[in-house]
């Protein structure tokens, strides 16, 4: 499995440098794209040279991810991506010219730690079982429970602060991840039985396109309403969290289950959601001076 963690480290500096230069786009002028009649978030994302070049970076996130996906799992390779928001950190410090904290390097350790002590104890990066394209009904609930509690989420926030409702569509885009995810898990596997052929009649090949599509305009929606800071967090804490349930659910990965490993599983997540959560609370490395003014929600 050494392989598949390789994979999901790649894939995790890719997404991450990627993840900065989408932000980094979103609170910047951008040039008009067809006499600025397309709606706002397409001129951010097509009217921008580090947008595309983030494009660039992205399909390299996504071939590694895909690779990673085709040979482990989804409890595996997820959690993994949780390094993304160290590496981003990173990143926006190297963009920003400043110096990570001692905290940030506490909290960034503190994640790390949480991360490899979940993969060891749950086994993984080792499932037992697991199921080849998954469980059709069950995967349906999950996407319309979570389709669902957006809409919920959306519509109670609506006159919230500009941060909350940052973080109820962050939450969202966790959820696509986590989707788009477990479909491309399936699509790895039936091309791997059953060949391009059945690969390109099978729904969720084109399902897969549908939501990655719009995991992409809502992610970028995301990051111009607010901080980096703000809203990827969110991301990399639920992303994770819901892949492993739908690993569970769908796929029927199964992972170590016995009391003591059950506590060093548990404790593993809550010192990376830890991490996560503190590391949200470092104030903004990038500045307006860096970043120009912020897009207006």
């Amino acid at each position: 499995m050494i392989l598949v963690v390789c994979l999901a480290l790649a894939s995790t500096l890719c997404a991450a440098g990627s993840t900065v230069l989408k932000h980094v786009s979103a609170n910047r002028p951008v040039h008009t794209v067809f006499g600025g009649r397309l709606p706002h978030v397409l001129e951010q994302m097509l009217g921008h040279p580090l947008f595309l070049l983030a494009m660039v970076v992205d399909a390299g996130a996504v071939g590694f991810q895909v690779l990673a996906l085709r040979y482990g799992t989804l409890s595996t390779v997820q959690p993994i991506l949780t390094l993304a928001l160290v590496v981003s950190l990173v990143l926006n410090h190297a963009v920003a010219r400043t110096r990570m904290t001692r905290a940030e390097l506490g909290w960034a350790a503190t994640l790390v730690v949480g991360l490899v002590l979940f993969l060891v104890a749950s086994g993984a990066t080792h499932p037992d079982g697991g199921l080849e394209a998954g469980r059709r009904g069950i995967g349906i609930a999950l996407a319309g429970a979570a389709l669902a509690a957006m809409v919920v989420g959306v519509v109670a926030t609506r006159r919230a602060r500009v941060t909350v409702r940052a973080r109820t569509l962050a939450a969202g885009v966790a959820a696509i991840y986590a989707s788009t995810a477990a479909l491309i898990t399936s699509c790895t596997r039936i091309y791997g039985r059953e060949g391009v052929g059945e690969l390109f009649v099978s729904w969720q090949l084109w399902v897969l396109l549908v939501v990655a599509a719009a995991g992409l305009v809502l992610n970028q929606h995301v990051f111009a309403m607010a901080p980096l800071h703000v809203v990827l967090p969110v991301i990399a804490s639920l992303d994770p969290l819901f892949s492993i349930v739908v690993g569970r659910t769908v796929f029927d990965e199964r992972l170590h289950a016995t009391p003591a490993e059950v506590v060093l599983e548990v404790v593993g997540l809550t010192l990376l959601l830890l991490g996560v959560i503190r590391l949200s609370r470092s104030k903004p490395v990038l500045p307006e001076a860096v970043t120009g003014p912020r897009t207006p929600a």
